[in-house]
This record gives structure tokens, sequence and C-alpha cells, in this order.
């Protein structure tokens, strides 16, 4: 259960992208950005190394 507390929302995503949360989500269901689909659950979460890997391959 403390994996879950290191995972960042949507919105936690867009406000570091600098992005609206629907374009954190079109970057998931785009490939660009991968998610963690919470088990029951339609929400959507990042790990945040992927989350700093999706920052660097957007910079170079």
């Amino acid at each position: 259960m403390a994996a879950l507390a290191h995972l960042l929302t949507v919105d936690e995503v867009a406000e570091i992208l600098s992005v609206a949360p629907y374009t954190v989500r079109k970057f998931a269901r785009d490939g660009a950005l991968r998610p963690v689909r919470l088990a029951g659950s339609q929400r959507l979460r990042f790990r945040p190394e992927d989350v700093s890997a999706f920052i660097e391959a957007s910079v170079s």
C-alpha cells in the first residue's frame, strides 16, 4: 500500500508539466506517458520516474 502513496494523480502531473489534465490523459491514451491503473478503478496514476523520463524525452 505504501507504493500507492508515491503515485501521482492526473492533476499533479498536469501541474508538474504545466498542462491541462485533459492533456495528461491524452498523453496516456497516445502512449507517450505510461499510466498505472488502480485495480477496480478507471482512475489513472503515474510513477514519478515515468513522469521524469517523459520530461527528459521531451527536452531532448
